[in-house]
């Protein structure tokens, strides 16, 4: 009976192999750790949050079309632009979010008066209900725009008009 010789591979073509396999598992890590990282918004090179205080804006909401449509009219009284609203409930306490919209051509600029209709059918909004209108800014990102919530501490408590 004759023996054959079995050859494995060279030491070279391994460390090769293990070194690829190694950065290909690296660069997969890399990319799933990366969506945990979120990217900073700023406006006025800094955080975006830090601009929520110098909010100021008054705002009035009028009920109409049998309750089917919230009218929003704002004026911005700031500094800072506001690009749309948040709009959120009292309900026993807790606060449901009926719904959000952006102003036309890129929000609204400091000093300036703006109208927005929002639609709630079925949301079960009625006159002399108190909302709570939370501002949204437009900040940047190093790739784009993204817009931004503010704390609920930074909204205006208003009540429902008919």
């Amino acid at each position: 009976m004759k023996l054959q010789k079995k050859r494995g591979l060279s030491p070279v073509i391994a460390s090769v192999l293990l070194i690829a396999i190694a950065l290909i598992v690296a660069t997969m890590i890399f990319f799933w750790a990366k969506n945990f990282v979120k990217e900073k918004t700023v406006k006025f090179d800094e955080p975006i949050e830090n601009s929520c205080p110098n909010v100021e804006f008054n705002v009035q909401a009028v009920l109409i079309s049998e309750g089917d449509k919230l009218i929003i009219q704002a004026n911005n009284l700031g500094n800072v632009p506001i690009y749309g609203v948040e709009v959120r409930r009292s309900i026993g306490g807790a606060k449901e979010n009926v719904g959000s919209g952006y102003f036309d051509n890129g929000g609204m600029p400091p000093g300036t008066a703006k109208t927005l209709t929002l639609d709630v059918e079925g949301k079960g909004i009625e006159v002399n209900d108190e909302l709570l209108i939370v501002p949204i800014l437009l900040g940047e990102t190093e790739k784009y725009k993204r817009p931004h919530t503010c704390a609920e501490e930074f909204g205006e408590e208003i009540e429902v008009q008919s």
